[in-house]
């Protein structure tokens, strides 16, 4: 509830009081925030905001697989954390299926849960799961 006269009327004009306009600008910056908002979260759904946990065994480091895709993610979605640890091969399966971290990179042969997808990473596009997000798309 207002406890300020938010207008001054007469019979022929209606005008802002100082309360008014400070209640005006106030108003339009709260409406700008909850669209930045409704976009953030858009853009979020859409994997373009957010972060990414990356998992992966020190070869395809050696083997510039990993600075490679992620390179190219990085490009494609430049708003989107991506962060990378190092981890023993037998838990990142297991890391993968707990929602620990997004992306598994690995090297076969590795038991693989069965709600993962399994690919050679150079071939195939470079993508995580939702919730966290993903940039759709990228290749």
């Amino acid at each position: 509830m207002i406890w300020a006269s938010g207008f001054q009327r007469t019979k022929r004009m209606v005008r802002l009081t100082a309360a008014g306009a400070i209640f005006l600008d106030e108003a339009r910056r709260v409406v700008a925030q909850a669209e930045r908002a409704e976009e953030a979260a858009r853009r979020a759904g859409r994997g373009e905001l957010g972060h990414i946990e990356i998992g992966y065994v020190a070869s395809t480091a050696f083997a510039d697989v990993l600075q490679t895709q992620i390179r190219t993610y990085r490009a494609a979605c430049p708003d989107v954390q991506v962060n990378c640890r190092e981890i023993v091969m037998e838990r990142l399966p297991a890391m993968l299926d707990e929602g620990q971290i997004d992306i598994a990179f690995l090297r076969p042969p590795i038991g693989y849960p069965p709600r993962n997808p399994v690919g050679d990473a150079p071939a195939r596009p470079f993508r995580c799961r939702p919730p966290r997000g993903t940039c759709a798309g990228v290749a």
